[in-house]
């Protein structure tokens, strides 16, 4: 679940009590970079599993919406980060993992400065909002797609001491994911010991 996309299903999970695995896509996350001749060379007709991965790293969604499409991830050095396999390295690389647990917070929606959305402008101009703690004016970063005289922007805030629950298992990273193979040839090897 990326908590913007759905703000409101974010702010039920986070606030039900229910125990679960945070990753935090930063800096957790980023360490999951992965090269296109790293996909090729790893992935490609490796497997089923194996396939899927290499198909994602090719075929993701986010090659559409960044306008520079697939061939970014095609120039020499540079990556992209595979969110997707975040979620398994636990059950993968346990011991690459340490966990916490932690509260979790609240996700609070970014209050609107009133009379700067008038729904016609364009992120980043009029449209202004305020930082939940400190009420200072900031530029909107997303309008309400179903009110457009209102900034969408969410933080995450503490609950009050007295609400607080350590409902949270928040994962942090380790090292050897961001080197030579790191996860990647990891998770290749354990994809073909299962003949996936």
């Amino acid at each position: 679940l990326n908590t913007g996309e759905d703000q409101v299903a974010s702010r039920v999970l986070l606030e039900s009590g229910v125990r679960m695995l945070y990753f935090p896509a930063f800096p957790s996350g980023q360490t999951l970079q992965l090269s296109a001749p790293e996909v090729e060379a790893w992935y490609k007709g490796q497997g089923a599993v194996s396939d899927a991965l290499f198909q994602r790293y090719n075929n993701n969604p986010d090659t559409q919406f960044s306008g520079l499409g697939y061939g970014r991830y095609r120039n020499a050095g540079t990556t992209r980060i595979m969110w997707d396999i975040g979620n398994l390295i636990p059950f993968i690389l346990p011991g690459l993992l340490s966990a916490q647990a932690v509260s979790a917070p609240r996700l609070q929606r970014a209050e609107t400065v009133p009379n700067t959305c008038h729904g016609f402008e364009t992120i980043g101009t009029t449209c202004m909002a305020y930082y939940p703690s400190s009420k200072e004016k900031y530029p909107c970063k997303e309008i309400d797609q179903y009110d457009l005289t209102r900034c969408n922007d969410a933080f995450y805030v503490d609950f009050p001491p007295e609400e607080r629950k350590r409902d949270l298992v928040e994962a942090v990273m380790l090292g050897g994911l961001s080197g030579p193979g790191g996860s990647g040839i990891d998770l290749l090897h354990k994809l073909q010991a299962a003949g996936l």
